[in-house]
């Protein structure tokens, strides 16, 4: 019978794509790393969302239990990031999901810290700074802290009332500017033809058809952001004003968050997301006009993963958490 061992932190990142669990030890050492899928219970159901978070937790401690003979028989942290975490009621549903796998697994754990994945990207992205960070990827949203680790979000509504500055937002904007164009009630633009090739569609009334038929889907809407890059690219004023309407949705975002947190002139800034990532142009944009209202702003690239954010917060909670171990723990997450 193999001894058993106490552990302080399991980190856990749960995002729409994969689920990412790590395990570490008192000297802040990744000790174990496990994968599953995705784990967003608002898409994929309950049931099927902690089968994916257990199948993480359990490959985390399967790769720790090869290196080392004892079995885990308690956690004094977990700290998860959990996409589709975002209301009480979510809450409560992972605190169940939770519990029944720590049930299951017979492991003890002493305190839980269940977040979204926003989170702890933003606790990742900034550290110990007070500042902000704006996602804009498929969807959307704005969060930030300041110095009395105060938290506050803005955005991040989901699609059908929300997410403005998104992938799926900037390509619903082109759909609806090319009906607009149909009609006259816009100038003609060059979306037209790019968003009808890039659905291999022949004309508006095979849009319109497309948009209320089953092959319509969030994924595919966002992926007209390459259109609207494009055109936009070419001087076309109906994409370049897309992009502007998303900056100053996204800056709308950030002025609240600023605001209620009174922000310091200086804070640090982060941008993430695959639309930023991806559009020099509309960073550009969105960038100058950030300086234009908050000129000491910081703002900064991110070269660390979310996973990192939830392995702070885990330091954190344990007291655990050193400047020599935050740079510690930051050049292990590099290699995961």
């Amino acid at each position: 019978m193999k001894d058993k061992v106490s552990l302080p932190v399991l980190s856990i990142d749960g995002g729409g794509t994969k689920c990412l669990s790590v395990l570490l030890d008192y000297e802040s050492n990744i000790v174990g790393v496990g994968e599953s899928g995705s784990c967003n219970y608002q898409s994929i159901g309950e049931e099927k969302s902690k089968e994916s978070i257990k199948n993480s937790i359990f490959n985390a401690i399967e790769t720790y239990q090869k290196k080392h003979s004892y079995d885990i028989s308690k956690i004094e942290c977990v700290i998860a990031g959990i996409a589709g975490n975002d209301t009480g009621k979510d809450k409560k549903v992972m605190e169940r999901i939770f519990k029944t796998i720590f049930d299951e697994l017979n492991i003890t754990v002493d305190k839980y810290a269940l977040e979204n994945d926003a989170y702890i990207t933003l606790n990742g992205a900034l550290e110990e700074r007070e500042g902000v960070l704006i996602i804009s990827g498929t969807g959307s949203i704005c969060y930030g802290k300041n110095n009395k680790n105060q938290y506050y979000r803005a955005g991040g509504w989901g699609y059908i009332l929300g997410d403005e500055g998104s992938g799926f937002w900037i390509g619903s904007q082109a759909i609806k500017f090319i009906f607009h164009s149909e009609d006259g009630r816009k100038e003609n633009t060059l979306l037209k033809e790019s968003v009808l090739n890039s659905l291999k569609l022949e004309n508006v009334e095979e849009l319109m058809g497309w948009v209320y038929s089953e092959n319509y889907s969030i994924k595919k809407v966002a992926a007209l952001t390459k259109d609207v890059f494009k055109s936009a690219s070419y001087g076309d004023k109906v994409a370049l004003k897309i992009l502007d309407m998303a900056a100053e949705e996204l800056l709308s975002h950030l002025n609240v968050v600023v605001n209620k947190l009174h922000l310091k002139e200086d804070f640090t800034l982060a941008l993430l997301g695959g639309v930023l990532e991806n559009s020099a142009l509309l960073k550009d944009i969105l960038v100058k006009k950030v300086m234009e209202n908050y000129n000491e702003c910081n703002i900064v690239h991110i070269d660390v993963k979310p996973i990192f954010g939830a392995i702070i917060l885990g330091l954190k909670h344990s007291n655990l958490l050193t400047p020599l171990n935050m740079q510690k723990v930051k050049e292990q997450v590099v290699i995961l």
